[in-house]
């Protein structure tokens, strides 16, 4: 969405999507790249102190067939009506990735999801 520059490209993968229902995000080629991140920013959540929702990172080879980036114990949890995570993609050995909301006990609010990439050698072949 937003281009590359200088070797890196900030994408923003959701917009004010409701929180309603379970959500995956369009993947986001991201094989070019060596590292990055993703914020995930949300308000108006009903937040659920017993079963939180949560936001995986899911990852691609072929683009049909997803599996998480982190184990389910590393998985971060929506406790708080608005708010913001991050996850840092260290190291990417994929071609895609995008967010999968899952709603569990919530059931209002909306969500962005920003995608920036970066590759360590930029403009240097």
């Amino acid at each position: 969405m937003y281009g590359i520059d200088d070797g890196t490209q900030l994408l923003k993968l959701a917009s004010l999507m409701s929180l309603a229902t379970d959500i995956r995000t369009p993947a986001a080629l991201v094989g070019p790249f060596d590292l990055g991140s993703i914020q995930c920013c949300w308000s108006g959540v009903s937040p659920s102190l017993l079963l939180p929702a949560k936001l995986h990172v899911e990852c691609s080879i072929d683009g049909i067939n997803f599996c998480d980036v982190y184990p389910d114990a590393y998985t971060k949890k929506i406790g708080v009506a608005s708010g913001c995570l991050m996850y840092s993609l260290e190291t990417i050995g994929y071609k895609y990735v995008r967010v999968f909301y899952e709603v569990r006990s919530n059931s209002a609010g909306t969500l962005d999801a920003y995608l920036f990439l970066k590759r360590r050698r930029a403009n240097n072949p």
